[in-house]
């Protein structure tokens, strides 16, 4: 029986320099999203995963609710300081200037 569906992922990864592309367009501005995490982070003397355990139900209840507020949107909220992180990779990018 035939049916439709509309494909929804996203791609993840982290690196410590922005990636470099050749030709940089409208469709693939589109896509990207760049997080800047400014700070620098230490690893914590305590073990991490028994207090994520300890709170994995409130965690997954945080994450049901983010989900459904996210449903209800339709989309991603950006805030403007990725926008602008954004911006600025396309125009240092920009093989003409």
């Amino acid at each position: 029986m035939p049916f439709t569906m509309k494909p929804y992922a996203k791609f993840w990864t982290c690196s410590n320099t922005l990636p470099k592309i050749k030709d940089i367009n409208e469709s693939i501005i589109r896509r990207f999203v760049f997080i800047e995490f400014k700070g620098n982070f230490k690893i914590p003397k305590h073990d991490l995963a028994k207090d994520i355990l300890k709170d994995k139900e409130k965690i997954f209840v945080l994450f049901i609710k983010s989900l459904e507020v996210l449903l209800a949107r339709g989309s991603f909220d950006i805030p403007e300081e990725i926008e602008n992180v954004v911006k600025n990779f396309v125009e240092d990018s920009d093989s003409v200037s």
